[in-house]
């Protein structure tokens, strides 16, 4: 990776429900208003638990450069040629056994991987509509990369980045309980409504040492920035580690639409997602360089 001057400001943030509006979209406002930041030397990039397909596809338009945080931290990303330059894959025996506890619950996954350097979403069936959604997702790209395969063991020889699961809430929730229990600390589970399709229920599964947060700390190394000089933005549970990493001197901001444990945590709460809320505020700090100080509201 190139290393850009350490004294500039490194803004990383989240996607859905925070730079995106409730149409998982970038909105003119936003884009317009990243590319003249960007193009002013403001360094800005994001932290997702989408792939670095989506990424790209709902980012276009944008002159994003530095490399993304992608699959909730499982990946650090090229978005320019989708390269992985750190990855934080699942174990091989992890992935089987987590795969045992899906099927026991009858349901189905999508499973995140790599294979030979090329970036794969596999799943063996259909079996319920949420799944269909996802699938016809437009904001996804699915091209090349998704294939309906029976799923075996050797599925997972890939390098693994993580598990998604669509069903009920009950389901859902029943095999996240299970999963927790078998492997406590090591696996990170997140269970949540589809914000976009609020009748399906998710469920995110990768490696604990995959989290947004770690991929914040191993990108301001690399970019040898210095973590006081680092701003996140989140508004989900997912977001959580990363929002905590204020702790290490990172500055946390949400948005106003953030759920309440995040805005417990924020150092500061921005406007609304669908009020264009995250690149104001980046306006604002990053240009208190040679303004008047950011007249955000504290928590």
């Amino acid at each position: 990776m190139n290393n850009p001057p350490k004294n500039r400001p490194l803004y990383v943030t989240d996607l859905d429900g925070t730079l995106l509006d409730k149409n998982a979209a970038v909105s003119d406002f936003t884009k317009n208003k990243l590319n003249e930041l960007i193009a002013e030397g403001c360094r800005i990039t994001l932290a997702s638990a989408r792939s670095i397909a989506s990424i790209r596809k709902i980012m276009s338009g944008v002159d994003l450069s530095l490399p993304v945080i992608e699959v909730n931290g499982a990946f650090i990303t090229d978005i320019k040629t989708g390269e992985h330059l750190l990855s934080e894959p699942m174990e091989e025996h992890t992935c089987r056994e987590i795969h045992r506890i899906i099927d026991f619950y009858e349901a189905m996954p999508f499973i995140f991987c790599c294979e030979n350097g090329k970036d794969r979403v596999y799943y063996e069936a259909i079996c319920n509509e949420g799944m269909r959604w996802f699938l016809n997702d437009k904001s996804e790209d699915h091209r090349g990369r998704s294939k309906q395969i029976p799923i075996d063991d050797a599925v997972f020889k890939n390098e693994t980045a993580g598990f998604i699961v669509i069903g009920s809430q009950t389901q859902i929730e029943s095999i996240r309980t299970e999963i927790e229990d078998v492997f406590s600390e090591s696996i990170d589970c997140y269970c949540f409504a589809n914000p976009y399709c609020p009748e399906w229920h998710w469920l995110t599964i990768h490696s604990s040492r995959a989290r947004k947060s770690a991929g914040v700390i191993r990108l301001a190394e690399e970019l040898g920035t210095d973590l006081s000089d680092v701003v996140v933005f989140g508004d989900n549970t997912n977001d959580l580690p990363m929002i905590k990493l204020n702790t290490q001197g990172i500055k946390s901001v949400c948005v106003a639409n953030a759920v309440e444990t995040i805005k417990k945590e924020a150092d500061f709460i921005c406007e609304s997602n669908s009020a264009d809320g995250v690149v104001k505020f980046i306006a604002e700090d990053f240009r208190q360089k040679i303004g008047p100080e950011y007249s955000a509201k504290p928590v």
